[in-house]
């Protein structure tokens, strides 16, 4: 994620779900996508 305001990208905002988090982010144009983060999964 920390390429994409080298690229143009804004951050939008942040949302939620059960098990993750993810950023909202801006493209140059205003189109809006979300940045996730690829967690390893754990190992109970």
């Amino acid at each position: 994620m920390s390429r994409l305001p080298g690229l143009g990208a804004t951050r939008a905002g942040t949302d939620h779900g059960a098990d993750r988090t993810w950023v909202v982010m801006a493209d140059v144009e205003g189109n809006e996508f979300c940045a996730v983060r690829t967690l390893t999964p754990r190992r109970d």
